[in-house]
């Protein structure tokens, strides 16, 4: 479905917006079902999304687990602004300013669990071949 559809009928998303990462330029996809037809920019998926993975589809961009992949793609380190936060609304992971980890900063300060980083394959115009 395409990201209005998403926000329209995707129950995990509830009709809010899809979420950027504070210090990575992607959205936040929830859902394997959640991934919208439409958006061509990364996405970071839950880790369910490699038993429905078709290279053909998508690239994989990064995994969120490894460090030095994450600063080779640009993931900015978390910043002392998202620990306060972070900290600010009762998290106790240990976490700290310089850690190479997806973080959101709405509807509050969190570090995501395990992503898969994701990109679409560019489409062929129609009409042509591949």
């Amino acid at each position: 479905m395409s990201m209005g559809d998403n926000l329209r009928f995707n129950k995990k998303l509830n009709g809010k917006a899809y979420q950027r990462y504070d210090n990575y330029d992607a959205i936040e996809v929830p859902a394997t079902d959640a991934i919208p037809s439409d958006y061509d920019g990364v996405m970071g998926v839950p880790v369910s999304f490699l038993d429905k993975y078709n290279p053909d589809q998508f690239q994989i961009v990064g995994n969120s687990d490894d460090g030095e992949m994450m600063a080779a793609i640009g993931v900015r380190p978390l910043g002392h602004q998202f620990i306060r936060a972070y900290r600010a609304r009762g998290g106790t992971g240990h976490y700290s300013p310089g850690m190479r980890m997806l973080g959101l900063l709405e509807p509050q300060a969190r570090v995501i669990f395990k992503r898969i980083l994701i990109r679409r394959r560019t489409r062929p115009a129609k009409g042509t071949t591949k």
